[in-house]
């Protein structure tokens, strides 16, 4: 067997393994002092697997893009799209868990099968 698959074996048979997330995952809730903030991850939540652009997102915000982007780096610490694929890599962590679904599928119905745009960070 190839090196990979050696490894996989090797995985699949350990008794040792550490949860990425619990069965009863909900995505994160935080608290934001910016109801806007708070709108935002409303719809990040709702919308996450489709593509968003920051004008859109900034638009939920009533905001514009550039103002917005710099409104969620102070509040978050993080770009829009560093928000965004953290929810998507916590929905595709949660089902990699709990079903039958390939990564590649999984993957597709998380939203990370889109083409990434330029300016969107």
């Amino acid at each position: 067997p190839s090196h990979d698959t050696a490894l996989l074996h090797t995985l699949a048979d350990s008794t040792e393994y550490r949860l990425l997330t619990s069965s009863g995952y909900r995505p994160e809730s935080f608290v934001y002092r910016d109801e806007r903030i708070e709108r935002v991850f409303a719809y990040l939540h709702a919308h996450y697997t489709r593509e968003i652009s920051l004008a859109e997102i900034a638009q939920v915000a009533d905001m514009a893009p550039i103002s917005f982007g710099r409104l969620l780096k102070k509040s978050t610490g993080k770009t829009f799209i560093d928000i965004l694929q953290d929810i998507r890599i916590g929905y595709a962590i949660r089902q990699l868990l709990d079903t039958p679904l390939t990564i590649a599928e999984i993957a597709y119905q998380c939203g990370f099968n889109l083409p990434r745009k330029e300016g969107n960070t």
